[in-house]
């Protein structure tokens, strides 16, 4: 699963999103990375759905595309 995480409050419709596509993404063995995570109190509210990888503000800033590495 990718998708942004911003604004997912508990109860939220986008909180109910996320938990279905977590859900229909464990049920078929998939692994799942939530983006856009930027506060802690969303960390908590995707690793409760099960969502265990992540990308956003929270862990670290966008590069510009020259400091990049592949």
């Amino acid at each position: 699963m990718r998708g942004s995480a911003h604004a997912a409050a508990r109860g939220s419709a986008r909180s109910n999103v996320a938990k279905a596509i977590l859900m229909l993404a464990q049920s078929l063995g998939l692994e799942t990375v939530a983006e856009g995570v930027e506060t802690g109190e969303e960390l908590e509210l995707l690793r409760d759905l099960g969502c265990h990888l992540g990308q956003g503000y929270l862990f670290a800033r966008s590069l510009p595309a020259t400091d990049a590495f592949w």
